[in-house]
């Protein structure tokens, strides 16, 4: 075996395996920190760019987490002079959240509102989605598939355009 080569002896057995190529990351070519301002520039960008209200949809999972960490940390480095538009977060409890998320998010906001950022949680309503979509208040909407079922038997002229399992 060559130098440059790298294997691995699989399970004490004596026989080699070459070591697998990592993939690609996002992060190679200019490393994470480089990526995040890069992102952080471009949000800045379109921040001030635009006067239409920036809207986060937030879970607390690390997904939406990173994204809200992004925008609260671009926005955070504007002038205040430029702060003029709103940045709304949504967020959304359906009741089958895992508790610690749950707690993560209820943590995450008392940290928020200690820095002075201006975050707005929509908190879910009894409306139901498929009345406020068939009255035409809105244009689609997000709901349970047991509702939407029942809206149809019901004559509610729907569409289901997908449905997410997790």
């Amino acid at each position: 075996m060559s130098a440059t080569q790298i294997a691995l002896d699989v399970k004490g057995t004596g026989v080699e395996a070459p070591v697998p190529k990592r993939k690609r990351s996002a992060f190679t070519e200019n490393g994470m920190a480089q990526e995040v301002e890069a992102r952080k520039a471009e949000i800045k960008a379109l921040y001030l760019e635009s006067h239409t209200p920036m809207i986060v949809g937030w879970s607390g999972g690390k997904d939406s987490t990173a994204t809200l960490q992004l925008v609260w940390s671009a926005i955070q480095e504007l002038d205040s002079a430029d702060l003029t538009t709103p940045v709304h977060v949504i967020s959304t409890d359906t009741l089958v959240e895992n508790p610690v998320i749950a707690a993560y998010v209820a943590q995450a906001l008392d940290y928020y509102d200690e820095a002075n950022l201006d975050v707005t949680i929509q908190e879910p309503t009894d409306l139901l989605v498929e009345a406020v979509v068939t009255s035409g208040a809105a244009q689609f909407g997000v709901g349970y598939q047991e509702f939407f079922t029942y809206a149809l038997a019901d004559g509610m002229p729907l569409v289901s355009v997908a449905v997410a399992f997790k």
